[in-house]
């Protein structure tokens, strides 16, 4: 019998009893009288849940918190006798925050910042690190208000619309590595100055250009003389053709820059400081790139009725409040231009005309503004802003890239035609619109059919 309640009292029924036993008689002891269960039985669950409650209970009586424009003292909490525990946990003292009634409060003020004393005033400065204490709904509600006064106050673009003192900067890439004896002294005696904007390999397209524009008897009456504008080589072969070629044609004038897309604000700047140096008694500027072809006759057609005598002009396919390119060729960082759009207008600098008193204008100003290295925004959209140029849009005179715009006008309105220019990189395309150009003397005249090289 003795082996059984001893075997019984090691079993997992027995401590499972003994358990439930222990639990129900703390339990009322409890709930009944925690203060004698504590004295009478010491268990450390109890000792515990005394230390806790004694914990919470107390209280600094010294303890002053005085709020802002209150003068009166909290008075300190004292512990309340006979009071359930449930009451005691509940007990939970808060602070509360004062108010903020100015927005400079609000604002961490850094040395030299003056702030306004409400938000319908003006900023004096712009704070360098703007920052505001969080959770407060009225501080909140005024930070937009502050943002928006910072920006109007600074303007779109300041980084590129302000000139800087030193000129110097751009000098070691705009120095003349090789260009043409006689230079450009007789200007004068030329309707227009043609600069080509062509890189070092590209000897077939300026092949292309010097038998387009430079034979008087496919311009006539009109004269114009060309000039190539390139950059830097890497092997002395290439450099070696650039000499022969311009010991032939003389029209080849070299910069100091590595000819390179990103550096063609570099060769924009060139071209301008080139020919102010170099192009005295300049009539009329065309600035072009080596893969447009431009009707001759029609551009100075439009030039005479659209410009006429104007100074301070120019004449391109212009854009306005154009969006800034994040991604793909022409992708720009925020780092660069913060905002999404060009608040100004600037050219499409494929095909550009411009008057000669903005060649010097321009030559000053673009060695005076910062870098940025899309050459259209930069030298007509940035310097032609801050030169104050007047622009004229002939964006409908423009057929782009779109062959069958320019074909079609040509075909049905011979010379009359008013569509300017065509962007292509086919020589057949240059050598089939010229003979358009030339049979069509009129609308009436159907077109020669063309050989099976000069397809379209």
């Amino acid at each position: 019998m003795l082996k059984k309640l001893i075997k019984f009292r090691r079993s997992p029924l027995f401590i499972c009893l003994f358990l439930i036993v222990l639990v129900s008689t703390v339990s009322k002891l409890y709930f009944g009288s925690q203060e004698e269960a504590v004295d009478k039985l010491g268990t450390v669950v109890g000792y515990f849940e005394r230390k806790t409650i004694l914990d919470i209970r107390r209280v600094e009586p010294e303890l002053e918190i005085k709020e802002p424009g209150n003068e009166t003292t909290r008075k300190p909490i004292i512990e309340p006798r006979n009071t359930s525990v449930k009451n005691d946990l509940v007990r939970v003292r808060t602070h509360k925050l004062p108010v903020i009634k100015k927005v400079a409060e609000a604002v961490r003020k850094p040395e030299g910042a003056n702030y306004p004393a409400s938000k319908n005033d003006t900023w004096e400065k712009r704070p360098k690190n703007f920052s505001v204490k969080k959770g407060d709904k009225k501080v909140d509600a005024i930070v937009p208000t502050l943002k928006q006064t910072i920006n109007t106050t600074v303007g779109p673009h300041k980084t590129y619309l302000t000139d800087f003192k030193d000129s110097t900067h751009y000098d070691p890439y705009i120095q003349t590595v090789m260009d043409i004896k006689a230079g450009c002294q007789n200007a004068s005696s030329y309707d227009a100055i043609m600069a080509v904007h062509s890189a070092p390999n590209n000897a077939a397209k300026r092949n292309m250009f010097r038998w387009l524009y430079s034979d008087y008897q496919k311009t006539s009456p009109y004269k114009i003389k060309v000039y190539f504008f390139v950059g830097q080589v890497k092997t002395f072969a290439a450099q070696s053709n650039l000499v022969a070629e311009n010991v032939k044609y003389n029209d080849v004038i070299q910069g100091s820059f590595y000819d390179a897309y990103v550096n063609l604000t570099y060769k924009a700047i060139f071209v301008f400081k080139w020919l102010n140096e170099h192009c005295q008694g300049l009539r009329l500027l065309l600035r072009l790139d080596d893969d447009v072809f431009a009707g001759v006759h029609q551009f100075f057609d439009a030039w005479k009725s659209l410009v006429k005598t104007e100074a301070n002009t120019i004449m391109c396919d212009a854009e306005s409040n154009d969006k800034v390119r994040r991604e793909g060729k022409w992708l720009v960082k925020r780092s660069q231009i913060p905002e999404d759009r060009y608040f100004f207008t600037h050219c499409l600098g494929y095909f550009v005309a411009l008057t000669p008193d903005l060649v010097p204008k321009i030559e000053y100003s673009a060695r005076r503004t910062t870098f940025f290295w899309i050459d259209d925004i930069f030298i007509y959209g940035f310097v032609a802003k801050k030169v104050g140029a007047k622009f004229v849009n002939i964006y409908r005179k423009m057929a782009r890239w779109n062959k069958k715009k320019l074909v079609s006008c040509l075909q049905t309105q011979g010379r009359k035609c008013t569509i300017l220019t065509f962007i292509t990189k086919k020589h057949a395309d240059f050598i089939y619109l010229q003979s358009l150009f030339q049979n069509y003397t009129n609308s009436k005249n159907k077109p020669s059919k063309p050989t099976s090289q000069l397809a379209l």
